[in-house]
């Protein structure tokens, strides 16, 4: 059981990975491989177990100082990679559940009308922000900066959205990482007792997801186990079954993101502190 649950963590980070490098190399970026993507995806997120965001800061020194990789670019390849994953994640889930499913309701509500404020809300926010950005005039050096900076973010994701190679490998990869999700949780189900609708997995799939951009408690812990635990009783299972899941994924997880990270090199940048950071990447381990 546990062999297995380690084996579906790694595949979804090595598609994590993935999704990341085609992010960096539709941002113009070069000469990273995947391993080493591979890489920097382990290390960053063992970094973000202790530090939030510090996997981030990691990856963008790390590109800077052996690729040439501004920062300006990386934080918009992050910005178009976190827009355009959750994006079609959403997209993917609500077209399974319409194709499979289309009476599923949460909370009284059908559960594709749920689905398509959100897509509706990612796909309007960078249009909404590019046309309050065109209307604010900067005064200052630094808001010029600062405008410049985020009209980048912008132009980074109506830049993949332009370009339908891209957009149907992002696809393709998006479909793989949702099915190895909803295989996680799916396993993690049977492990419980509980025989779970494909359409009620694609739904915590979706709010793994979204979970994931929005931080209330460290690693939102707590939050994600009630949630998921409502969410299971919503799926016509228990409240215990959902919150035992919960814990048996992060438990899992969290132990997999450790391995991983320490293989990948991460004690290093950890054990340096913040103001070695960079000092420990100059000669980043060999995955």
């Amino acid at each position: 059981m546990v062999a297995v649950l380690c084996l579906l963590v790694a595949v979804n980070q090595a598609l994590m990975a993935w999704r990341f490098l085609l992010a960096f190399e539709q941002a113009g970026g070069r000469g990273v491989s995947f391993f080493k993507w591979f890489q920097l995806t382990c290390v960053g997120q063992f970094l973000n177990l202790f530090v939030p965001q510090l996997g981030n800061v990691y990856r963008g020194v790390a590109l800077k100082r052996e690729h040439s990789v501004s920062y300006t670019a990386y934080a918009s390849m992050l910005f178009a990679y976190v827009w355009l994953d959750l994006l079609m994640g959403v997209s993917i889930a609500f077209a399974v559940i319409a194709a499979f499913d289309a009476r599923l309701k949460l909370a009284g509500v059908p559960v594709l009308f749920w689905l398509l404020l959100v897509i509706s809300g990612l796909f309007g926010a960078p249009i909404v922000a590019g046309r309050v950005l065109g209307r604010v005039r900067a005064s200052g050096p630094r808001l010029t900066r600062l405008r410049g900076r985020i009209a980048a973010l912008l132009a980074a994701t109506q830049t993949g959205l332009r370009n339908p190679v891209f957009l149907l490998r992002v696809l393709v990869v998006n479909v793989f990482g949702a099915a190895g999700q909803v295989a996680t949780y799916w396993f993690c189900f049977r492990v419980v007792g509980s025989d779970i609708s494909l359409s009620a997995l694609i739904v915590f799939q979706v709010f793994a997801k979204l979970s994931n951009q929005v931080i209330v408690t460290p690693g939102n812990l707590g939050l994600n186990e009630l949630a998921i635990g409502v969410l299971s009783r919503a799926s016509n299972q228990t409240l215990e079954q959902g919150i035992a899941v919960s814990i048996l994924v992060r438990a899992v997880g969290t132990t997999m993101v450790i391995v991983l990270g320490l293989l990948a090199g991460g004690g290093a940048p950890l054990l340096a502190g913040r103001t070695g950071l960079e000092a420990s990447l100059k000669r980043p381990p060999p995955l």
